[in-house]
């Protein structure tokens, strides 16, 4: 068995850098990246279990997890276990559609899901990408081919309503209209 600590891995939309949310290195992603440890970092599930033992799910979120574009998605809930310098009170969750990232986390459990990039850099499309900018600091690159290249789109469920923090794959009226839908 290989193991390791960080690894970068098609995440659908981009290329990510992934560690278990609990291991001891896990804190070094924002050194690796030269992001502030004020910015939360994404986390990656590989199904709604997995979610709801790390967040407090509200009923949209079942709504949400069965469109077919909900991998575009990363839904922002309530922080229940993730640690507090990865996410906060709030944690930012997406259940990738990538067979392989799922199989990881089924062994690996939460992982980190931040783009595979260093903070403001090139948005890592390819593997290439991430590589010409993390170079050694990571562990493993897996390649599997270029992702779509646009950023998942990230909502905050944890008000009354959905409120976007970033638009991107998926357009915010698309997540609304699904919302006032009965």
């Amino acid at each position: 068995m290989v193991k390791f600590n960080f690894a970068v891995l098609p995440a659908d939309t981009l290329y990510a850098l992934s560690i278990n949310i609990y291991s001891d290195k896990s804190k070094d992603i924002y050194t690796i990246k030269g992001r502030s440890e004020s910015i939360p970092v994404p986390v990656g599930v590989k199904d709604i279990n997995m979610l709801e033992e790390i967040a407090e799910p509200v009923d949209f979120v079942y709504k949400i997890l069965k469109e077919d574009w909900s991998y575009l998605i990363t839904i922002v809930l309530k922080n229940k276990k993730v640690p507090k310098y990865i996410a906060g009170d709030t944690v930012g969750i997406r259940i990738p559609k990538n067979e392989q990232i799922k199989k990881i986390m089924e062994y690996a459990g939460p992982i980190t899901l931040t783009s595979a990039n260093l903070h403001g850099g090139k948005n890592p499309v390819t593997v290439l990408d991430s590589y010409e900018q993390l170079k050694d600091k990571v562990d493993i690159y897996l390649d599997c081919g270029p992702c779509s290249g646009i950023p998942s789109t990230v909502i905050d469920l944890t008000g009354k309503t959905p409120r976007l923090i970033r638009e991107g794959a998926i357009p915010f009226n698309r997540v609304i209209s699904l919302y006032e839908s009965k």
